[in-house]
Order: C-alpha cells, then sequence, then structure tokens
C-alpha cells in the first residue's frame, strides 16, 4: 500500500522566500566569479562577443604577452571595482569604475571590449546564464523546503 503526501504551496508565500534565497550575499558572488573567470581568459561574458580584442603593440610589450586580454592589469577593476547587490528580489551587477566603462564602451584609446550586458537586447553568454538558472533552481528548492 503507497502512503501519499500531499502539501499544498502558497505562491504569495514561496515567491518571496524564492527571490530572499536568490539574491544571498553566496548565490550574487558565485555569479560574479563566473564573470571574472569569463573576463580572465580573455572572454567576453556577454552574448555574440567572442575574445577581447588584442592589447596594443606599446601594451602588450609592456604585459609581455598579447593575448589573451585578461584585463587585470592591477587586478583592481576585476576583483574589486566588479560588484553586485540586491534589490526587491533581482540581482544587480556593475563595475564602479571609469576604466570599465572606458573599456566597455571602447571610449578614448581603449577599443570596446564587453565587460557586462549594458546595451539594449544584450544578455549574457549561455554558458553563465545556465548557471545563473541552476543558482535559481537551486533557491526554489530551499525556499520548498521552508514550506
Amino acid at each position: 500500500m503507497a502512503i501519499r503526501i500531499k502539501k499544498n504551496l502558497s505562491l504569495k508565500k514561496i515567491i518571496p522566500q524564492i527571490k530572499n534565497e536568490f539574491v544571498k550575499p553566496k548565490h550574487r558572488a558565485e555569479i560574479v566569479e563566473l564573470i571574472q573567470d569569463n573576463i580572465q581568459k580573455g572572454l567576453s561574458p556577454v552574448a555574440g562577443k567572442n575574445k577581447f580584442v588584442k592589447y596594443s603593440k606599446q601594451y602588450a610589450k609592456k604585459k609581455g604577452k598579447s593575448q589573451p586580454v585578461d584585463m587585470t592589469d592591477s587586478g583592481e577593476m576585476l576583483f574589486n571595482d566588479l560588484k553586485s547587490w540586491k534589490r526587491l528580489g533581482k540581482i544587480g551587477i556593475r563595475f564602479d569604475s571609469k576604466i570599465a566603462k572606458y573599456h566597455n564602451e571602447g571610449e578614448g584609446n581603449n577599443p570596446e571590449r564587453r565587460l557586462l550586458p549594458t546595451k539594449n537586447g544584450e544578455k549574457f553568454k549561455s554558458g553563465i546564464m545556465n548557471k545563473v538558472k541552476a543558482i535559481l533552481r537551486r533557491a526554489v528548492k530551499e525556499a520548498i523546503k521552508k514550506q
């Protein structure tokens, strides 16, 4: 004889719990790390963009290499200026530096190297989005456990 267990889940209660679980610092840090890993490999985390434009000859000589363009001159921009925050159950990611803006948009002597999908229609590459979805699935499981 099979035993059936029935549990009613309230969407009104579970959706805020899912959001709260999803935006926890450990999940935000995981997403930031995924972006950093792509950038350090010389790959844009933005869908449709591939390797970053090579360093200029002058800068490559200073750096000792022309590729991969890992965006880690001092490490300040990539490791200290890439921030995540939570607001209203959402995760936001941004760089807090002008140099990141110059690279992302290609200003001054810097060629465009897309660090974050900030233009209309842009999104993260599927590998990053798949991992974000996996984090969201974990958040749903955690919220259901708490019901």
